[in-house]
């Protein structure tokens, strides 16, 4: 009989499954936000945000047994995603051809939304997989000139069936979308002729621009006050206790710096004083 072969010696795979998986799904979104904005009349502006989106992928491609190119997950990738997105809605706002208000459900609409969260979520989930836990402490060791190495978050914390989230985030979150769009668009008066109507100076494209900013902005202010409310009440006591003494360093630390060099120099005086120190 043939021995099972030990578990040490079992080799390890370059990549998990669970970042092959988010790496697949990502490249599928850039593919869809490729197509939909080929389809609005891009052509080859359409391969900015792609471009974009595969650069930010590449630290995550490099297996962490790989010591020569680690570079390479270290790159600062943490913006571009926001990049893409950013590049996304002005061309889409300004240089996309006008759509009737009814319209809704587009085909390009379908696909945009889906390449965006499909790229987006993966992507963040990889950055949070391969980012420190902690930040690392700069200064240069006996042994290296560096600092110390990031410390990243265990690939077993990545539970290895929640990218499946995403056959039920997709379609919510395009539903959501949609019904926002029909919202900001609800109650339109503007002139679809040759003469363009304008609203307190400002023409429809600005307008709807400014209405989808303050609905962003101001949900975006609710959910995260939200979340760091549930986050304290989530914190156990040692956790908040350094939260808490985290806090106490960042505001008064200068005080606090002021004060000890003054009673360090209050002790070594009375040591002089009496004796104790020459």
């Amino acid at each position: 009989m043939s021995e099972a072969p030990n578990a040490a010696e079992t080799p390890r795979p370059d990549l998990t499954p669970i970042v092959r998986y988010y790496l697949f799904a990502a490249s599928i979104g850039l593919l869809l936000l490729w197509l939909a904005m080929f389809e609005r009349g891009f052509e080859l502006f359409s391969l900015a945000p792609v471009l974009l989106g595969a650069l930010a992928l590449a630290p995550s491609l490099v297996p962490p047994d790989w010591k020569r190119v680690q570079f390479l997950r270290r790159m600062p990738v943490g913006l571009l995603p926001l990049l893409v997105v950013f590049l996304v809605a002005p061309m889409e706002i300004l240089f996309s051809p006008g759509r009737p208000q009814s319209d809704f459900f587009r085909l390009s609409d379908v696909l945009l939304t889906a390449g965006l969260l499909t790229y987006l979520v993966p992507q963040y989930r990889l950055i949070g997989l391969r980012g420190s836990i902690v930040p690392a402490d700069p200064r240069p060791r006996a042994d290296r000139l560096g600092g110390d190495e990031l410390e990243t978050r265990p690939i077993e914390t990545a539970r290895p069936g929640e990218w499946k989230h995403l056959f039920w985030l997709l379609p919510v979150c395009l539903i959501v979308g949609q019904l926002a769009w029909r919202w900001v668009t609800l109650g339109d008066t503007w002139n679809f002729g040759f003469e363009e109507v304008k609203r307190l100076d400002i023409t429809r494209t600005w307008w709807r621009m400014y209405v989808l900013v303050w609905i962003l902005g101001i949900t975006g202010l609710l959910l995260a006050g939200g979340i760091s409310i549930l986050r304290l009440y989530r914190m156990t006591t040692a956790e908040a206790a350094m939260a808490g003494q985290e806090t106490l360093w960042n505001e008064t630390r200068g005080e606090q710096r002021r004060i000890h060099r003054w009673l360090a120099w209050m002790r070594r005086k009375k040591a002089r004083e009496t004796g104790l120190l020459p």
